[in-house]
């Protein structure tokens, strides 16, 4: 018997931002890629992210690992970017003023 190989179209899609989205679903491949890091087995992935099919993460891992350099930048840029917009919204938003509030709500309630 002979198996014919095909190329499979990846499951891998960049949206309109720019992240990395696995499967036919919302699920970012920072989310797969750090589960597997902390030790997460792709049937448990599934589990975490109930929209992905069990090929999904395999595929996301594989890929990972035949292009980690790149992939761990990747992540690394966005954990920057992240960081940046909270510390941007930290500064223009501030919690101190909405603690000040809700205590200043709690202290005229109680």
């Amino acid at each position: 018997m002979t198996l014919a190989i095909e190329n499979e179209i990846t499951p891998l899609k960049v949206d309109k931002y720019g992240t990395i989205r696995v499967g036919n679903s919302r699920v970012t491949f920072d989310l797969v890629v750090n589960a597997y890091n902390e030790g997460v087995m792709p049937p448990e992935i599934v589990k975490m992210y109930s929209t992905l099919d069990l090929a999904d993460p395999y595929f996301a891992i594989g890929y990972y690992l035949r292009h980690k350099t790149e992939i761990d930048e990747y992540i690394r840029e966005g954990e920057e970017n992240a960081d940046r917009v909270g510390e941007e919204l930290q500064t223009r938003y501030g919690q101190s003023g909405l603690r000040k509030k809700l205590e200043a709500r709690k202290a005229s309630q109680g």
